[in-house]
């Protein structure tokens, strides 16, 4: 049953991931084909929830702060 739950939240993960290959609007206009740190931020937040979810940590504003501090 974990083993169950841990491949969905990487298939999460994965799916979150992929979000950043999406063609942005901005992108005709800045002919930039990079990641921008929102985008970066928004993944880094993800896997830290997932992982805290898997350490049992209760936390999440915690955790959210330490994933966004630069």
């Amino acid at each position: 049953m974990a083993a169950k739950k841990f491949t969905k939240d990487l298939d999460f993960l994965y799916e979150i991931g992929s979000l950043r290959h999406l063609v942005r609007t901005w992108t005709q206009f800045v002919r930039s084909d990079v990641a921008n740190v929102s985008e970066h931020i928004y993944r880094v937040v993800w896997i830290a929830l997932m992982i805290a979810k898997h350490e049992n940590v209760t936390t999440t504003d915690k955790i959210m702060k330490m994933a966004t501090k630069r």
